[in-house]
């Protein structure tokens, strides 16, 4: 059952007389399991809905409508996400240190998450009925972790035989049209290689496949008594390059499989121009990031204003960084950029990624420091919409305890809006 939190004013649901703290608890004679549920069938017509009232009765609302209008209900409850039964032998959550926010240790592998937010899942978790739901509601496209298209590789690095069915479940949901972009975690002498190889081929096999990313294995320092593993080799991150730039299949007039922005930097080779990347559709995996945030900067440009500025950044990212401080100071002499290198010692310095960068570690590593009162940091260390980083520190909280501004930026537009306002 769905709980109405909200009845938007002189809305269809209004007219019919809903009230907050009403249950849904049926869709025409479907039981309303959860929100894609009553996103699904609100775009019918004719509805027949079951409802338990505030007051305790059972109702049943009949509805008429156009298919573009919106009955105007909200939901505050959240998908529950089911919870991920495998033991990969790169389990970044296994590798997280103690004392951070419960929902962080939380392994997620539910496909509805997955459709609505975009979270890769491996799929060992979903039922005949589950695919079925998938089939019928349309729920595409999907983001897969596959790993490796062979089953022993892959049944060995995500220790669950239930990974045995995803290519035939993939291939069920294809040829009912349901699209899929995967992802590739890639261990050295596990799935690189000849693995690797196959992999891009197999997945290409399956036409509902869309893209595939290959993504560097994430090495905390808290590894004890897990599988080892060794970071990717500057040697290996350039094979990998090689196979997915040499493959020429494409998908819809796009690159079908490419490296994440992390495995050129691993390699030290020149990232891709914009072109390579088409749609940029493994934007949010870390393909392409640089070469976006490049773009906006381009064209953002000419409006850069003068000021005192600091600016922090993982270890990835500082050379991308320097070369945009470079950029904009050269348009401006009384623009003062100071950039900051945030090395994590919260998870260990084998992670160099700023969206893993610690509120802790800002504090401590910039306290002893000069820099300017005004403090600017990209949005991808913080929770998507919020102010807090992984390890619960806001930014108030680095407000109060380095005295200074601190301006969220999203990518390069923002980061120029911001240095316009200021």
């Amino acid at each position: 059952m769905l709980t109405i939190s909200q009845v938007i004013p002189d809305s269809i649901a209004e007219e019919y007389g809903f009230e907050v703290g009403d249950k849904i608890i049926s869709i025409n004679s479907t039981p309303c399991r959860d929100v894609i549920d009553y996103v699904y069938y609100e775009v019918d017509s004719q509805m027949s809905m079951v409802v338990e009232t505030v007051q305790g009765e059972e109702v049943e609302v009949d509805i008429s409508k156009e298919t573009w209008e919106s009955l105007g209900l909200q939901f505050d409850e959240k998908i529950c996400p089911t919870h991920c039964h495998n033991k990969c032998v790169f389990c970044f959550v296994d590798q997280l240190p103690e004392g951070m926010r419960d929902s962080l240790y939380l392994k997620d592998d539910d496909y509805r998450t997955s459709f609505l937010h975009g979270s890769y899942v491996t799929m060992t978790n979903v039922t005949d009925e589950d695919i079925s739901r998938i089939i019928d509601m349309r729920l595409s496209p999907l983001y897969v972790s596959v790993h490796a298209y062979d089953d022993e590789v892959r049944r060995f690095i995500v220790k669950n035989p239930r990974t045995l069915s995803l290519i035939d479940n993939m291939r069920r949901l294809s040829d009912a049209g349901i699209k899929m972009h995967t992802q590739v975690v890639l261990v050295e002498g596990l799935n690189d290689a000849e693995v690797l190889r196959e992999t891009i081929h197999g997945l290409y096999e399956i036409e509902g496949v869309l893209s595939l990313a290959v993504v560097p294995v994430g090495i905390t320092g808290h590894r004890q008594g897990l599988y080892p593993i060794t970071p990717i080799s500057s040697k290996c991150a350039s094979e990998c390059i090689d196979l997915t730039e040499s493959f020429e299949g494409r998908r819809d007039g796009e690159r079908f499989c490419y490296c994440s922005d992390e495995m050129y930097l691993k390699a030290g080779r020149p990232l891709p121009p914009p072109e390579f990347y088409g749609a940029y559709s493994q934007l949010e995996n870390g393909v392409g990031l640089v070469t976006s945030f490049r773009q906006e900067l381009d064209d953002s440009l000419p409006k850069v204003l003068a000021g005192r500025y600091s600016v922090i950044t993982g270890v990835s990212a500082t050379p991308l960084m320097r070369e945009t401080i470079d950029t904009l100071q050269s348009l401006n002499p009384d623009l003062h950029l100071r950039l900051h290198t945030i090395y994590n010692d919260y998870f260990g310095r084998t992670i160099t990624v700023a969206g893993l960068i610690t509120g802790r570690d800002v504090i401590a590593q910039l306290k002893d420091s000069e820099y300017y009162q005004d403090l600017l940091i990209p949005s991808v260390m913080l929770r998507d919409g919020g102010d807090m980083f992984l390890d619960g520190t806001r930014v108030s909280d680095i407000e109060r305890e380095l005295g200074v501004r601190v301006h969220v930026c999203d990518g390069a537009y923002e980061l120029i809006k911001v240095l316009e306002k200021v």
